[in-house]
Formats: C-alpha cells, sequence, structure tokens
C-alpha cells in the first residue's frame, strides 16, 4: 500500500527520516514517498509566523525510494501541496521541546494546513525530540540546567500534557524516548555528532526505526545497516528494543 508521509520541522527532522526510507525499501515497502521542510533550528512559532509573512527560506527534501532530491527557495505551501499526504507530522524546535509556552500556535498551524491539505483523509503526527548528550555544548542546554534527564523529563511532560492532550494529534512518536533508552545500552551517552543532532549511524537508525514502527512496521524485520557502519548484531538489536520499549512506555526511561 503506497505510504505518502511529510515532517514540518528542521534539523531534527533530517536526523530522523535520513534513513527511513532505506528501512521502508528494506521491509518491502512499496511505493513510499517520504519529505520535510527544513529550516534551521525552526520552532513551531516560526512555521506559524511563515504562514502570514511567506518565506521562501525552506529548503524540501523528497526521497520516493531512489535518493533524497533537495529544492531550495520553497514555501511551507509548496510541501503542503505537493503530494496527497497520509501523514503531516510536526515537531518542535530542540531547545523548546520542553517549553510548555511555546506550543502555543501549534493549532493556527495545524488549520493552516487543514485549508490547503490535497488529501481529506490526512492524519497529523507529532515527533517527539531528544535531550542533548551530557556534555553538549548548545546554548539552550542552561534552560535545562546543563542536564540530559531533567531536559528529557521537561519534553515527555510537555508533549504527555500537550500533544497527548491534542484530540487532533492521532500519533506521537516518541523519538526522545528511543533515543535515551539506547543511551542506556552498550553505546552509551554517544549518539550525537555535535551534543544534539544524531550520530550518522546508530543515531539516525534509532530514530528512523522509531518513525517506522509508529507506522505500523515491525522493526524486528528489518535488517538495513547504513553503509560504512560499524553496528554490530547486538547494537541492531538495543535499537529495536529501545523502539519497541519506547513505544510500550512513552514517557520512561526503559533501556534496551
Amino acid at each position: 500500500m503506497p505510504l505518502k508521509i511529510m515532517f514540518i520541522g528542521n534539523s531534527f527532522s533530517a536526523d530522523s527520516l535520513q534513513w527511513l526510507p532505506s528501512i521502508l525499501n528494506n521491509l518491502s515497502v512499496a511505493d513510499a514517498t517520504v519529505a520535510y521542510l527544513y529550516i534551521g533550528g525552526c520552532s513551531i512559532q516560526r512555521h506559524f509566523d511563515n504562514i502570514a509573512d511567506p518565506t521562501n527560506d525552506y529548503t524540501y527534501y523528497k526521497n520516493t525510494g531512489c535518493e533524497w532530491v533537495a529544492t531550495t527557495e520553497a514555501t511551507l505551501l509548496h510541501g503542503i501541496t505537493d503530494e496527497p499526504w497520509d501523514i503531516i507530522v510536526f515537531q518542535q524546535a530542540s531547545h523548546f521541546s520542553g517549553k510548555p509556552y511555546s506550543y502555543t500556535t501549534l493549532d493556527g498551524l495545524i488549520d493552516y494546513v487543514d485549508r490547503h491539505k490535497t488529501n481529506p483523509n490526512v492524519k497529523y503526527g507529532f515527533n517527539m525530540t531528544w535531550a542533548y548528550q551530557s556534555n553538549a555544548a548548545h546554548r539552550n542546554f542552561a534552560d535545562y540546567g546543563c542536564n540530559q534527564i531533567t531536559m528529557y523529563r521537561a519534553i515527555c511532560a510537555t508533549v504527555k500534557n500537550i500533544i497527548a492532550e491534542n484530540s487532533r494529534i492521532y500519533k506521537i512518536f516518541p523519538t526522545g524516548t528511543v533515543i535515551q533508552n539506547l543511551r542506556m545500552g552498550s553505546i552509551g551517552d554517544r549518539l550525537t555528532r555535535d551534543g544534539y543532532h544524531l550520530s550518522l549511524h546508530a543515531g539516525r537508525l534509532a530514530a528512523a526505526m522509531s518513525i517506522a514502527y509508529g507506522l505500523g512496521y515491525s522493526v524486528n524485520e528489518a535488517t538495513f545497516l547504513p553503509e560504512g557502519s560499524d553496528i554490530n548484531g547486538q547494537i541492531l538489536a538495543e535499537i529495536k528494543n529501545a523502539v519497541i520499549n519506547a513505544y510500550a512506555v512513552p514517557f520512561e526511561i526503559t533501556g534496551v
């Protein structure tokens, strides 16, 4: 059955989706289209502001099963109307993810998508981002006391109290809990490449597995590994367990 999914997000969307087309192909999902609208560090508020003051600052990344193709100088409307999306996923900027006040314009953003969607049956999802690595130098880490667990708990509480209570969001992808679970395994707290963006192999693979599982596909059947990765059988098993455990308990750390 064809699948069309698009994220309205930022660089954490790129991390979450990089390996999703390869995983879907590995699982024999035919005719999958994966895309995301990207502005670095873009918050829900900024996406919303781009409605009243349209900008072509987006890069629109799209993959129909072969490779990622980037369209520069794109608009929010371009991405929304490009395909009859089955699922459109929203995502907060990482540094705002644990800040409840930063979600006030989400319903306005959904309203805009509703007015311009080309599939009347589209569903809306939300991708929960991850806490920063313990030694991250991100300037906004101080908002959480430069403490990974404090940040993780703030993200969980915010998503649970705001997103999970929003009847328009049909699915929460608990990617942040997937990453936190995986940090309890053999890799440890080494799942980013700069303290906050995910590592190109294990980190991004875990995030993509999270999205695939949330879409209803069995990660137990997945064998895809990024070319050149050093992911061994144990780490692959830990990634799968981290995903399955996160969906069983979305807002708590259960490990691998």
